[in-house]
């Protein structure tokens, strides 16, 4: 619920996998929690669109993200991306003065390639996916709904 306008969104991993065998980033959780430098994290398993806006709403920001800087998994596509779930990577945001040195301690730590993937918003300046023309769209949560895909 930390994050600011003005940070960076970023991800672990490849997104749109769907992971048959779970696999929770545990380690790096740990190394983002302990760096003192993350303002928001959430693990990714009902889609990015609908985990990234729980940050968002529980941070009561908005957020742009761009179709073009997702770590698409090979074999996926961007709607599973986006809305596929069960991809148990990492979603979390930091000051855009720590996101280099902090990817680079993670990925020495781990081998675990992070993105960034966007930034945080004012809350009125809404919640956009920017596709590859750079067309804006609103970012809207398709991922799983445990009330309504039952």
């Amino acid at each position: 619920s930390g994050a600011k306008p003005g940070d960076l969104v970023l991800v672990t991993g490849k997104l749109g996998r769907k992971a048959v065998v779970p696999a929770a980033r545990l380690k790096e959780g740990q190394i983002l929690a302990q760096s003192g430098v993350v303002t928001s994290m959430i693990d990714i398993s009902d889609g990015l669109s609908t985990d990234l806006l729980h940050i968002c709403d529980e941070s009561a920001v908005g957020v742009r993200i761009f179709a073009n800087k997702l770590p698409v998994a090979s074999f996926s596509s961007l709607d599973m991306a986006l809305n596929g779930g069960e991809d148990y990577e990492l979603c979390f945001t930091t000051l855009p003065a720590s996101a280099e040195k902090l990817i680079a301690e993670v990925q020495k730590k781990t081998g675990t390639k992070i993105t960034i993937i966007g930034e945080i918003l004012r809350k009125n300046e809404g919640r956009w996916l920017i596709n590859s023309d750079g067309e804006e769209k609103i970012l809207k949560a398709k991922g799983w709904d445990h009330l309504r895909n039952f």
